[in-house]
């Protein structure tokens, strides 16, 4: 339990931070853009870490261009509240 509780204690102050940084300065993220702007390949687990210490974030899935000229489903994270539009 206590390495647990030190791993997202080390997150905080340093990958997740970055997460929510990206999300304030650009409103959501997605796992290439925290792959491609913040080095950060593991998305889904710091988002489970930011979730665990206490700040709310919301997702949703949205459809992206792949490099084929199709589509492709993935999440995008927002932090709070966000208005879904489906």
């Amino acid at each position: 339990m206590m390495i647990c509780l030190m791993i997202t204690v080390i997150c905080m102050t340093n990958q997740c931070q970055r997460v929510l940084s990206y999300i304030d300065e650009h409103g959501s993220i997605t796992s290439l853009e925290a792959i491609n702007n913040l080095g950060i390949t593991r998305l889904s687990a710091r988002i489970k870490d930011i979730k665990d210490s206490g700040i709310k974030i919301v997702d949703d899935w949205v459809y992206v261009p792949t490099r084929f000229d199709d589509e492709t489903r993935v999440k995008r994270y927002y932090r709070g509240v966000q208005d879904v539009k489906t």
